[in-house]
Order: structure tokens, then sequence, then C-alpha cells
């Protein structure tokens, strides 16, 4: 759970419950009773494998929730291979028939493990909430890693080594769209829509809109605006809360680095975004992500 938990209120069964949220880095909600901290949808186990390497021990049950809806990809499979072109699939297929990837896999000394989560589902800042239409916003990555363990010679510890799972041309190695945004009724569980968030200018001009990898956030406003940031396309957006078609779009001068604030000055209305580049997306994407301090605001029209 990377984000900050958030408080709201849901409707069950005509019934208004005080509820406590959370998103996770598997695109999971947890939902749970504020007063009681029993979940409010249920809980389904599901028996997985255990660990090989000696002196690890791992739960033989993982949670495999099915409400609320993943708003991303937590278990890779060969469908996910990307489709960009022909020459980007057999290089990420010469990987995958290498490689072990599964319902929480253990990480393994012998093979490389595909999974996603690292960077994947939500990040830090977490999701936003529209607590009069019990509507949850967030910002997700359906980004792919390689994972193995490296024994140390001669002393019984181990060392991790993963890296995203990327194409010969420093694309991921997984099927659009690579980041998307979502909204939530968190009543049901239910997703009322995704879409791509983010874009790469050279692959759009062949109509390929693959969202990108994100690490800025989304901020929901009474107004009917989603205002979201933080995509390799260095852009701030608008959508509409209640189909995600996008409204608006500003080119910052670097990567959206938080999620948009709003605020009032003189009873005029503000949209600011500190747009200074990422460090976590500076290790995958140095090419793309250039580092600066900038403040940028934007008023909105009376």
């Amino acid at each position: 759970m990377p984000g900050p938990p958030i408080l709201t209120s849901i409707n069950i069964n005509s019934n208004k419950v005080d509820v406590v949220i959370a998103v996770t880095k598997r695109a999971n909600t947890i939902i749970l009773d504020r007063i009681t901290g029993q979940n409010i949808f249920d809980l389904n186990y599901q028996l997985v494998e255990t660990s090989k390497v000696p002196g690890e021990k791992t739960s033989p049950y993982q949670l495999n929730l099915e409400l609320p809806e993943a708003f991303g990809k937590n278990i890779f499979n060969k469908n996910d291979v990307t489709n960009i072109s022909a020459d980007s699939e057999s290089y990420i297929n010469s990987i995958v028939n290498n490689s072990q990837f599964g319902f929480f896999k253990p990480i393994s000394l012998d093979k490389n493990t595909i999974i996603y989560n690292f960077h994947g589902g939500a990040e830090w800042m977490g999701a936003s909430i529209d607590s009069d239409s019990q509507t949850m916003y967030v910002n997700n990555n359906n980004i792919a890693w390689n994972a193995k363990l490296i024994k140390k010679e001669n002393i019984n510890e181990y060392v991790s080594s993963f890296s995203r799972l990327l194409d010969q041309d420093g694309y991921p190695g997984t099927k659009p769209p690579w980041g998307t945004l979502s909204s939530m009724n968190l009543n049901t569980g239910k997703l009322n829509w995704t879409v791509p968030f983010g874009y790469y200018p050279e692959l759009k001009k062949k109509n390929i809109i693959t969202g990108t990898e994100n690490f800025g956030g989304v901020t929901a406003t009474k107004s009917g605006l989603v205002f979201a940031t933080g995509t390799l396309d260095s852009n701030i957006y608008a959508y509409d809360n209640l189909t995600g078609k996008e409204l608006w779009v500003r080119k910052l001068p670097f990567i959206g680095s938080a999620p948009p604030s709003v605020y009032l000055a003189k009873n005029e209305q503000f949209i600011i975004v500190q747009s200074t580049g990422s460090n976590s997306l500076n290790q995958g994407y140095p090419n793309i992500n250039k580092f600066g301090d900038a403040i940028v605001a934007f008023k909105l029209r009376k």
C-alpha cells in the first residue's frame, strides 16, 4: 500500500457507512468499515506456490480480490506481450520464453521472474475521492519487471536484481495501455471507466495511444473536472469525470511530480502543479525525463 489512507463514506443497502480506503501496488482497492475494521467486500484467498529459496518462507495463501475490481494489471501472462510492432513482440517473447511468471510466483535463484507492481498499480500519491458521488479516481502503471535473486559467494545471503521489462527501443514490453486513469463506483466496487493516460509523441503519430508510466497524481473537483499529471509527455490533463473524455491538455516545463492542487485567491480559482521531473521515471527513461524546478499555475476562466 504505497499511498495514504483516505476517509470517506459510502452507501450500502441505503445505509451510510464511514470507511477508510487504501489503494495498492497490485491495483487493488481495500475498503474497510472505519468503526469495526471489517472489509466491505469479500476477502478471497488463493493457494499459491511457496518459495524454494533456502531460508525463505512465504505464505501458502495470497489475497485474490474480485471486488473492488482491479484498476490495472497484476498477473503477467503470455497474452500480455507487447504488440506495438513485430520486432518488439519477438524481442520480448525471447525473454518471456526463458522466464517464469504467474499469480504470486515466488522469485527464484534459477530463473528470471516477470511480475507487475514494482512500479505498478497505484503509487505514493494514492487516489482522489469525490465523497458526494462516492467515486474514486486513480492513476495506474501497467509496467512489468524482471526479477531474480542472486546468492552471494561463500555466504548464505542473497541480493535482489530487478529491472523494467523493456523492448529493444526502450518501450515497455507489455501490451498498452502502459499508464491509465480510472474511475470507480465505491458503492459497488465496479469501474466506471478506464482511459490511457499519457502518450509517446512518435507512437501517437502512428495512431498508437499507449499511456505512459506516470508518477504525478490525480485530483478530482466538484466542477466535474479531473486533473492529472506525471506522464512521460510532461503534460497536465483535464478529464470529464463522468466519461473519462480528455477535455484539456497543456505542456509543462518538466514532468509533473505531484497531484495538482486546487485553491481560491480573491474569488478566483487556480490549479497549481509541481513540475520537476521524476527520479522514479529517470531510472527507466533517462533520455525522456529532464529534471527542473518549476511551479506552474493555471487560472480557471469565469
